[in-house]
């Protein structure tokens, strides 16, 4: 099932479920949902999300959420969530998907059971129906159409729990359901048909007294809040308990129901001792059982190791026989290290789920109140281990019941009223020595292994180890372990509660250990908190991979180290704790700190070679030496991606650390030195956290390279989130550091950065001149980042008209991109095909895009994917595969939804693309999801022209001429700020076909002569097919028939000479 509807609006995410996003959006989704394969208008979306006055931008909005949704859906290739020609969507997945045609199918099911007279059948259908739902229907949703639906749903559910129960009555079941229909008829007090089949359970259940009393208070009810008595038929129902009518009462034979849970974990079979706590806690449960009716709680707490849930089962195992409802066993996970402790309300629900009760609620506290009523009346066994809090346990006691419950905790519980309390202790001598002995499995000497179980503390976990090294090792003799354990000292004081210490028990593994494993494992203390790579660990060590192998095979065998895959390790938290303390007691301060260095130096060496191997290096960086042992080797970029991203959270870690313990320049080299592949995977929030560290060592170092380089870096995440005032601010912050020095390699990458920074702003003039700076630079000095400074020099000069310039520039920089930097080619690379479809070379494009998507698929480059997909769209569309055209814009779309620094772009082309289509609702959409970005500052001001220009031509092809004319003109009227070169053409021709559209051909002829001029002087030969056939047509319509019919065969011509479909750009209007 991948869509749930009933309770909170979710959608399958792995192996769990997530919120289907913000409130609007949940609507968005449980409207589609409830009617799959089916078209759901945008207007009636509209009008479910907002009523009937939505907001000017509601149509934006929807397909926003749709964008969201799809992002959703992304790892279910099953599920399609298209936009329908008729103006909505429709999401295409089986019914039996979405859990509201489930639960109807589960029904269907269940009468058809009940037609073949198969109870059994139909009663397990019933309850798998209810079970699907976990609270009010789309709970949380505003709007009058989710409270009328909400409403219908629960109608219905209140129709299937009827059933449901009139089922469970027929077959005899009414004991089992009574816990059941008191929920029921908490959610409905007022309802006859609930009340009625709850009398009916507790009269067949031999409750007479309890079925009459419930009847008085049904009455009472109703008689204050709806000032009526209750209906003939539930009056008669109650006249009939009353005289004990024998026909109501349950004749046939008992039906068996659900097996009890047996839950209990296997005991051990080398249990000893604990004679006393035994007898106190047997005296405790005879005492409770003989109460009739008091619930039995017994709380076992005691140190780590000290064998809690051994004893607690064995009490268990022994008392199982006389709780024939069924035993139920629960992990809290109070102390699981690196696993969180458990939610009551998930533990209230598996429970409620063992004791077979199928209308789980969704509520805490009515989990809470149906687990008491669902043990009311049974003698049940519990086990809730290893609990961390009182709180944590205190919703998951029964009420009133002949249950018994036992409580594991590290903690004393002090805070449970009305529990007795058994608190263990270390086993006495004779015990402990029983346990070793049971333990190891063979003879050995009484004294050694006394003396052995005394080293050991009487601490069952640490006997238990020691046992099984001894086993493991044929050759020992108890005496040998007894020596080892005998020189030891104990280590992490911090666990220690009085004269009691878990630290002997990992003192024991330890110490068991060769002095140079024991020091590695100390060492271990300073390596990134994740999964770790054996090199990493031997540049810690400063000694071999082998070395190094071995002695963490040993850490592995003793359950020090967890290997989860390959060559890679990992440390729980409890055991990392002792390893910290280890390290400060075992090794010099100064030992640490150099294997801090070391550990630093190797990410540093190591991340630059990843990247120089992934084709994404920094420039002119020389990378610290490593020692050849343990120095890593990639061999393809895919190998160095692979790293790359399973160390991408250490890096955050490694250069904290680094910062912590002094180590500065390492640390804001490790940042330069990762930030290109970053840029690549757009980790924003990773580049943003190892940027503040980066900053910071770099201005405690007062290192000017390091500060301005980290400046630069931090512009590259200002220009990855589209913030570029921020890119502006840091770049001139950067060259404010540097004012009176010579470093004139870091200003051209200053330089270049304020080049964006301004473009994106609109000061092409200031663009110009930074750029030209930062080129002539790199130029003259031979620089490697030469060829990135030529990337946007070509768009400077795009900008600026100067298209042959632009394609020069790019042409130049090819190369060297080519050579040895992935992250930017396909930025290049779709920059080039972008102007190369502009003036026509549509086979050079499209090479040229075929090269992009072929690097971004293969290392998984995403920042230019959207770009590159938009601009073959376009390219599709001129050449007339509009199938195939609609299929890349759509991928297109996606590819930039979870990105707004890239979904203007795509948004921009899209707008401009589907009204070329002629489909203007999806032209329109576009075009205002691309301004709500502009006003968002997610784009330049200027771009909001192109986008007016693609909303005015949704409009004329929509037939609202006059609406078209109005926004074509607002984009043709002057700039605050200086537009590229050549854009006004666009809107000009636009404005052109609108004022033909509307029929005022007359004023028409000046704009499209206009941009037919602009667009002539750049050779911009596809936009010159579109100006020439609009200006055809206002000629036409103004009777100069000769001109405009030279006009249109210009426009054929050019297009034939383009390769363009002979109907590109054809207004039906002309």
């Amino acid at each position: 099932m991948l869509i749930r509807l009933l309770g909170t609006v979710e959608i399958a995410d792995g192996a769990g479920w997530r919120h289907a996003g913000s409130g609007k959006q949940s609507v968005v989704l449980a409207c589609l949902a409830l009617a799959p394969g089916k078209v759901v208008a945008t207007d009636t979306l509209v009008n479910r999300m907002w009523g009937t006055a939505p907001p000017a931008s509601a149509r934006g909005v929807v397909y926003g959420h749709i964008t969201r949704l799809r992002g959703l859906f992304r790892q279910h290739p099953q599920v399609g969530l298209d936009r329908a020609s008729v103006g909505g969507y429709r999401l295409d997945l089986p019914p039996e998907e979405i859990d509201v045609f489930e639960m109807r199918r589960l029904a269907s099911l269940a009468r058809e059971a009940d037609s073949r007279s198969d109870a059994d059948t139909a009663v397990r259908y019933w309850r798998e129906a209810c079970a699907l739902w976990r609270g009010p229907a789309l709970r949380g949703l505003d709007g009058g159409w989710a409270i009328r639906t909400r409403a219908a749903l629960e109608m219905e559910r209140l129709t299937l729990d009827l059933s449901r129960f009139d089922a469970e009555l027929a077959v005899g079941r009414h004991e089992e359901v009574l816990a059941d229909l008191e929920e029921l008829a908490v959610r409905h007090p007022d309802s006859e048909p609930v009340a009625m089949r709850l009398l009916t359970a507790l009269y067949r259940a031999d409750r007479q007294p309890e079925a009459l009393a419930r009847y008085r208070r049904i009455r009472a009810f109703l008689r204050e809040r709806q000032g009526m008595e209750p209906g003939e038929r539930l009056a008669e129902l109650h006249r009939r308990i009353l005289r004990r009518d024998e026909e109501l009462a349950w004749t046939g034979p008992p039906t068996p129901g659900p097996r009890p849970p047996r839950q209990l974990p296997a005991v051990t079979g080398t249990f000893v001792g604990r004679d006393g706590a035994l007898a106190e806690v047997s005296e405790a449960i005879e005492a409770g059982l003989a109460g009739n009716g008091g619930v039995t709680r017994i709380a076992v707490d005691g140190m780590a190791g000290v064998g809690k849930t051994t004893f607690a089962l064995r009490v268990a195992a022994d008392l199982a026989h006389r709780f024939p409802d069924g035993q139920l066993f629960v992990d809290l996970r109070g102390f699981a290290g690196d696993l969180a402790p458990r939610e009551p309300a998930e533990v209230l629900e598996e429970m409620l789920r063992a004791l077979h009760v199928a209308a789980v609620p969704a509520e805490p506290a009515a989990r809470a109140a149906a687990l008491r009523s669902a043990l009311t009346g049974r003698r049940v066994l519990m086990v809730l281990d290893d609990a961390a809090s009182a709180d944590q346990v205190a919703p998951l006691l029964p009420g009133v019941s002949d249950s018994v419950v036992l409580i594991t905790s590290r903690r004393m519980l002090g805070g449970l009223d009305d529990v007795v309390s058994v608190s263990l202790d270390r086993l006495p001598p004779e015990d402990g020595v029983a346990l070793f002995r049971r333990a190891v499995g063979r003879d050995e000497d009484p004294d050694a292994v006394a003396e052995l179980v005394a080293l050991c503390d009487g601490l069952p976990l640490a006997i238990r180890i020691a046992a099984g090294r001894l086993r493991s090792r044929p050759s020992w003799r108890a005496a040998d372990l007894r020596d080892r354990l005998a020189t030891e000292t104990t280590r992490l004081t911090n666990l220690r509660i009085g004269d009691r210490s878990v630290s002997r028990v990992f003192d024991v593994t330890v110490r068991e250990l060769a002095a140079p494993v024991r020091e590695l494992f100390a060492l271990l203390a300073v390596v990134p908190p994740g999964d770790f790579g054996i090199r990493a660990v031997a540049a810690t060590a400063a000694t071999t991979v082998g070395e190094v192998q071995w002695m963490l095979d040993e850490l592995a065998d003793v359950h020090l180290l967890v290997a989860p895959a390959g060559d890679r390790y990992r440390m729980h938290d409890l055991v990392r704790l002792f390893s910290a303390h280890l390290s400060e007691t075992l090794l010099p301060p100064e030992d640490v700190t150099s294997a801090v260095a070391r550990l630093s130096d190797w990410y540093l060496a190591t991340v630059a070679h990843a990247t120089e191997v992934a084709a994404m290096p920094t420039a002119n960086f020389v990378p610290p030496m490593v020692p050849g042992p343990y120095r890593m080797l990639f061999e393809t970029a895919g190998e160095a991606l692979a790293w790359l991203d399973a160390e991408r959270d250490n890096l955050t870690a490694v250069v904290a650390q680094a910062v912590a313990h002094g180590h500065y320049e390492p640390a804001w080299r490790i940042v330069d030195a990762v930030s290109n592949y970053l840029l690549s995977r757009s980790a924003a929030d990773t580049l943003e956290r190892l940027t503040d560290l980066g900053l910071t060592a770099a201005d405690t170092l007062g290192d000017l390279t390091g500060r301005v380089r980290m400046r630069v870096r931090r512009g590259n995440l200002a220009h990855l989130r589209g913030e570029y005032e921020s890119l502006r601010q840091v770049s001139l912050e950067g060259l404010a550091l540097m004012a009176g020095t010579d470093h004139k390699d870091l200003e051209a990458s200053l330089r270049s950065q304020l080049a964006v920074a301004f473009r994106m702003t609109g000061d092409l003039p200031g663009a110009e001149e930074h750029i030209t700076w930062a080129v002539d630079y790199h130029r003259s000095t031979g620089s490697d980042r030469l060829a990135a400074s030529l990337i946007n020099a070509g768009v400077v000069a795009h900008d600026l008209g100067d298209l042959g310039r632009a394609v020069d520039l790019f042409e130049e920089a090819l190369g060297p991109f080519r050579r040895r930097d992935r992250l930017n080619l396909p930025i290049l690379l779709s920059n080039m095909a972008e102007i190369h479809c502009r003036l026509g070379n549509l086979d050079r494009a499209e090479e040229l895009l075929n090269e992009a998507f072929e690097l971004e698929h293969g290392v998984g480059v995403l920042v230019s994917r959207s770009r590159s997909l938009t601009v073959m769209g376009s390219i599709l569309v001129i050449r007339g595969r509009i199938t195939q055209a609609r299929e890349v814009l759509a991928e297109a779309l996606a590819a930039a939804a979870n990105d707004e620094s890239l979904e203007w772009h795509t948004q921009t082309l899209a707008a401009v693309t589907y009204a070329w289509l002629d489909e203007p609702k999806q032209a329109e959409e576009y075009a205002r999801e691309g301004l709500r970005l502009v006003d968002e500052g997610h784009a330049s001001p200027a771009v909001q022209f192109t986008l007016w220009a693609g909303l005015a031509s949704a409009l004329r092809c929509a037939g609202r001429t006059g609406e078209a004319v109005e926004i074509a003109r607002r984009a043709t009227l002057p700039s605050e700020q200086p537009l590229p070169v050549g854009a006004g053409a666009v809107p000009l021709c636009v404005l052109a076909e609108a004022l033909v559209a509307d029929g005022r051909p007359a004023e028409a002829v000046a704009p499209a002569r206009s941009a037919v001029e602009s667009q002539s002087r750049l050779d911009l030969r596809v936009e010159l097919v579109r100006s020439h056939r609009a200006l055809a047509a206002a000629l036409t319509r103004t009777g100069e028939t000769v001109p405009g019919r030279e006009h249109a065969e210009t426009a054929a011509r050019l297009a034939a000479e383009i390769g363009a479909d002979p109907t590109v750009y054809r207004s039906p209007d002309a």
